[in-house]
C-alpha cells in the first residue's frame, strides 16, 4: 500500500493497528511517501515482515523485506484474523521528479513478492 496524497493516508489508517496510527497520522504527506507492506490475513501466529532496506535506482524504489513464516510442525496458536504489517517513509526530496514511480518488495532471498506502479501527485 503507498500512501502520497491525504485520502491514501486516511486509508492507510484505516487498516493499521492502533498503536501505529499516530505515527502514520502526524507524517507530513506533503514531504513523504508512506509505503505500506503488509503479510494478508492469516488464522494463527508465527508470521512477520519486517522493512530491512530501501533502495532507490532510478524510477524504482525496492523495499527489502525479512519475511518470517512458521516452521513446519511448529506449534502454533489459533488466533483471530490478523496481519502483520511495516511502514516506512521515503522523504520526497529523495525521488526523482518522474510522474510514475515503480514500487518493488523483495524478500530475504531476493524473491520477488509485490510490484505496483504508483503515479506521484
Amino acid at each position: 500500500m503507498i500512501a502520497g496524497t491525504s485520502s491514501e493516508q486516511q486509508s492507510m489508517l484505516g487498516v493499521i493497528p492502533r498503536d501505529w496510527k499516530p505515527n502514520v497520522a502526524t507524517t507530513a504527506i506533503t514531504d513523504t511517501l508512506l509505503i505500506g507492506v503488509f503479510t494478508g490475513v492469516r488464522w494463527t501466529n508465527g508470521y512477520q515482515v519486517v522493512i530491512d532496506a530501501v533502495g532507490l535506482d532510478d524510477t524504482v524504489v525496492t523495499v527489502q523485506v525479512i519475511y518470517t513464516t512458521p516452521k513446519p510442525n511448529q506449534l502454533l496458536q489459533q488466533a483471530g484474523p490478523r496481519s502483520s504489517f511495516a511502514v516506512v517513509g521515503v522523504g520526497r526530496t529523495l525521488l526523482p521528479a518522474a510522474t510514475n514511480l515503480t514500487v518493488r518488495v523483495i524478500d530475504q532471498t531476493n524473491t520477488a513478492m509485490a510490484s505496483q506502479t504508483y503515479q506521484m501527485p
